[in-house]
């Protein structure tokens, strides 16, 4: 079922064919920026996600609570969520889909939420210092977090 929502997918957007390999994962890159990846677990589900790279800081404490607040019913991440990998302290971005509920069209509302959602973070992530200061200066009696409207 999802190659041949793959093979749709790649036709829709005119690209090379794209294809699950041995190890369940395969990749496309969006606007040849955006590297997104699709992996397929044994429970049937489809991940999607990206890697977000954190220009240096020293104390990310700030931050992993704002991401933290991001995550909470996905409000701050359009639906998806941020974790760090515990093997590289990396961020990665990522959501769980059920195969079954799987079709084309939701493949590529799902990926064009996703690069929205990516390009969201990698900004802060590009200049944490700026986006903490404003975040400090917001009222502590009240979650920082707005609905993902952003963008």
């Amino acid at each position: 079922m999802l190659s041949e929502i793959l093979k749709e997918l790649s036709n829709s957007l005119s690209i090379e064919p794209l294809t699950i390999n041995s190890e369940g994962f395969c990749s496309i890159v969006i606007d040849e920026k955006v590297a997104i990846f699709l992996q397929v677990n044994s429970a049937q589900e489809v991940i999607l996600y990206s890697n977000l790279t954190l220009n240096a800081l020293e104390d990310t404490s700030l931050l992993n609570q704002a991401i933290l607040e991001a995550n909470f019913f996905g409000l701050g991440a359009n639906g998806f969520t941020i974790g760090m990998n515990p093997k590289n302290q990396q961020y990665i971005i990522y959501r769980r889909i059920y195969e079954s509920g799987l079709n084309v069209e939701r493949l590529e509302l799902l990926l064009n939420q996703l690069v929205i959602a990516i390009e969201f973070w990698q900004n802060i992530l590009n200049q944490p210092e700026e986006f903490l200061s404003s975040y400090q200066t917001q009222s502590d009696s009240e979650s920082h977090i707005t609905p993902f409207n952003r963008v």
